[in-house]
């Protein structure tokens, strides 16, 4: 079943997470989103552009049970081909924003690319999938007992931004990649001081200096998973996860520049 997932996302081979279509597409007709928070970054595997990532915070009215909507877009090119996959989180409003149900769209040229809707029943996680060349739907549930407040991998980026420039905070919580419903353990995040770092700029060219605020991102056992410094307005300037995936803020103009050049760069 996992692996059915992997194919569908074959981008997951890349950044171990999710991609996408236009964002706010998910949202019921009859709901009202307000208080739109929009962040484009510029997505480079090993130094070199791979595609863009589009996150938007929104405060849906009329859903007192999950008014978050916490919506992740990416597009990459991985293997030559463009995917594509949007992952909207309703949540609850708590320090985690907890997702009561994850809807994934997916796009791409392959008969595998499937989309799926995930929610929690009972404490676990089932997935229905969109049927496949087969004309078959497929229903996943997870063995894992979800944690009361969890948090997806996007989740991440967007909780680095409400966290306090404090030596003394260490946040403890259970995260959820949803583009393989892998869901891990004793994650944490721990401020790590303020620090002058070289930032270089979307397009390439010489780096900036600017005095950033870091947060190291851990998983099971203190192992490293990644860095992300934030302004001291608290945006998200730039992570680096795993060592070779690094996220740069941009603007749209810039973090879809990036994805014709891996377009480009992928015809040679």
């Amino acid at each position: 079943m996992r692996r059915t997932i992997l194919a569908a996302l074959a981008v997951a081979l890349l950044i171990g997470a999710t991609v996408g279509l236009p964002v706010g597409s998910l949202l019921a007709a009859d709901d009202e989103a307000t208080e739109p928070s929009a962040r484009w970054f510029v997505w480079k595997i090993r130094g070199e552009p791979a595609g863009f990532l589009h996150l938007r915070t929104e405060r849906v009215k009329g859903d007192a049970d999950a008014p978050i909507r916490l919506v992740s877009e990416i597009h990459l090119v991985a293997r030559g081909e463009e995917v594509g996959l949007t992952m909207t989180a309703h949540c609850r409003d708590d320090e985690l924003r907890t997702p009561t149900r994850i809807e994934t769209t997916a796009k791409g040229d392959s008969d595998e690319v499937r989309s799926f809707t995930a929610t929690v029943v009972d404490g676990k996680l089932v997935a229905t999938l969109s049927p496949g060349p087969d004309g078959i739907a497929e229903t996943i549930e997870r063995p894992d007992e979800l944690a009361e407040r969890f948090t997806t991998f996007f989740g991440v980026f967007d909780l680095v931004e409400r966290r306090p420039f404090d030596v003394d905070d260490v946040l403890e919580f259970d995260a959820l990649e949803a583009s393989e419903l892998n869901y891990k353990r004793g994650q944490r995040l721990r401020y790590a001081g303020a620090e002058e770092k070289e930032i270089p700029p979307p397009e390439g060219g010489a780096a900036t200096k600017e005095t950033l605020h870091g947060f190291a991102y851990e998983g099971a056992g203190g192992r490293k998973i990644g860095e992300l410094w934030v302004d001291e307005d608290h945006r998200l300037r730039r992570a680096v996860i795993d060592g070779r995936k690094e996220i740069t803020r941009s603007t749209e103009e810039q973090a879809r520049a990036a994805l014709a050049a891996a377009k480009e760069s992928s015809k040679r």
